[in-house]
């Protein structure tokens, strides 16, 4: 029996991009798009500037004991309707995590953000620490705002239809191998009796991940529909 089910994964595209590396704001059919990547500091900080913005920003990395990380790659993709940031630990100690700021949010950034230093805006993201053994790790609340990719005009979404390992493989090969999300809608979640709807994974192999979505039961005989999104200027930023 077909399966339809939206699943949602977000592989950044913002990793493809490279680290260390700011590009500037493209305009493609009227849309800003806006790339920005590099590592945190020893205080566990990364700042740049937004051109779309006009606004200097800086990522705080730290663990869930509030203790700052450095040496974290942070990425951040930019449009005219929102932010997003992508923070990943090389290493793996910890599993990423993802932060969306709609622009209506940036604009108003004082009213949703006291931690101010300067005038300029600090935006925290906290990582969980690796469990041996465990390359999904369910988060017990989905991160705010992450409904808003599928509106922004900055993204268009393709949509393809296959089983499981279908599923997993193309997952893979749109992620890179650099580190990304899940998210299903609660109506899936309920029927296959998972408590969360996102999930931040590690780098692994598609017999890993297969495996602990199995555990998580999911039906490798099922049809699922997964999305990714494309930016305009055609890199990738999976969303299953």
């Amino acid at each position: 029996m077909k399966k339809m089910i939206m699943i949602l994964a977000i592989a950044s595209l913002l990793f493809m991009i490279g680290c260390g590396k700011d590009d500037p704001v493209g305009n493609n059919d009227d849309i800003n798009i806006e790339s920005h990547s590099g590592t945190t500091n020893s205080q566990g900080e990364y700042s740049f500037h937004s051109d779309i913005s006009n606004q200097d920003y800086t990522v705080k990395i730290k663990n869930e004991s509030y203790n700052s990380l450095s040496y974290i790659d942070v990425n951040v993709e930019q449009t005219d309707e929102n932010m997003i940031i992508i923070a990943k630990d090389a290493d793996e100690g910890y599993y990423p995590n993802i932060k969306i700021i709609s622009s209506r949010q940036l604009n108003k950034i004082s009213m949703i953000d006291d931690d101010l230093r300067e005038d300029r805006p600090i935006f925290t993201i906290l990582l969980a620490a690796y469990t041996i053994g465990q390359t999904i790790h369910w988060l017990t609340t989905d991160p705010p705002n992450i409904e808003v990719i599928s509106d922004d005009e900055g993204f268009d979404q393709v949509c393809i239809t296959g089983d499981l390992e279908d599923l997993i493989n193309s997952f893979a090969l749109l992620s890179g191998g650099l580190g990304h999300f899940l998210h299903i809608g609660s109506s899936v979640a309920s029927a296959l009796d998972l408590s969360s709807t996102f999930a931040c994974l590690l780098d692994a192999t598609v017999g890993e991940i297969t495996s602990e979505l199995i555990n998580a039961n999911f039906d490798t005989d099922a049809d699922y529909t997964y999305c990714f999104f494309e930016d305009d200027n055609d890199d990738e930023l999976p969303i299953m």
